[in-house]
């Protein structure tokens, strides 16, 4: 089964099974310091709408994950969309 469609990781599906938006999003906020939606859409420069978007299509935007590493975020991509070690790079 292909997880990987039109830029997003689709979760709770494939090698994603049992893995929720909900469970990315809370990785996401420790990867960026972040504390909450808003303030997340402020770090990743988006409008609010898309992460609420995203969690009720359960697919997390590849370009999230690459702007941590643009950033030179200390996570791992890997970590924040998995939850599997090592965390920091």
């Amino acid at each position: 089964m292909d997880v990987y469609v039109d830029g997003y990781h689709l979760l709770g599906q494939g090698d994603y099974e049992g893995i929720t938006f909900e469970d990315v999003l809370q990785r996401m906020y420790a990867a960026t310091g972040t504390n909450g939606q808003m303030e997340l859409a402020d770090w990743l420069g988006i409008r609010q709408a898309f992460i609420s978007d995203a969690r009720r299509r359960n697919r997390m935007p590849v370009a999230w994950l690459r702007e941590l590493v643009k950033r030179k975020v200390n996570c791992t991509p890997e970590w924040v969309i998995t939850g599997k070690e090592p965390r920091f790079w």
